[in-house]
């Protein structure tokens, strides 16, 4: 479903005579039994309101409870839609750091072979720093992608 489904849910909950909905059975002038639910009056009200007259015992069961249901899968989409969004950035992270390691892997190698390849004493140095710089972002990166990893583990147990 779409946000602005899920809103258009939420307003329409939102919207009702009161939260709270309650069932009971009573018989007719017929002298059938019949179940009607209720919106329960708010603190200081006398006056029910008729939600629904059924004839199950299931359906006033399940109209009764539908608005505190609904409340209650709402929250719960809105909920599981961070955690998504969560992991989404944990992945976006992780493929951005695996990017940056495959380049970084190739530029020191380069930098590597060209350091062999030159007899430059200054120029070698300057290219081993270079290689140790680099080696020092790719331990921190692995670092980072270590707590990263343990944070979505976290995540996955806790939602299960």
């Amino acid at each position: 479903m779409t946000k602005q489904e899920l809103d258009a849910i939420r307003e329409r909950l939102n919207g009702i005579t009161h939260k709270k909905w309650s069932s009971f059975a009573h018989a007719t002038s017929a002298g059938k039994l019949l179940l009607s639910v209720i919106a329960t009056p708010a603190p200081g009200q006398v006056d029910f309101t008729s939600i629904a007259d059924v004839s199950r015992a299931e359906n006033s069961d399940f109209i009764a409870h539908a608005p505190t249901d609904i409340a209650a899968l709402l929250d719960e989409i809105a909920r599981l839609s961070e955690k998504i969004e969560h992991l989404e950035n944990i992945r976006r992270a992780d493929e951005t750091y695996r990017e940056y390691m495959q380049r970084t892997q190739w530029e020191q190698r380069y930098l590597t072979f060209k350091g062999l390849a030159s007899n430059n004493a200054k120029e070698n140095k300057k290219l081993r720093e270079k290689i140790e710089q680099l080696e020092n972002e790719a331990y921190l990166s692995r670092i980072r992608i270590k707590n990263l990893e343990d944070e979505l583990e976290g995540e996955s147990e806790a939602m299960e």
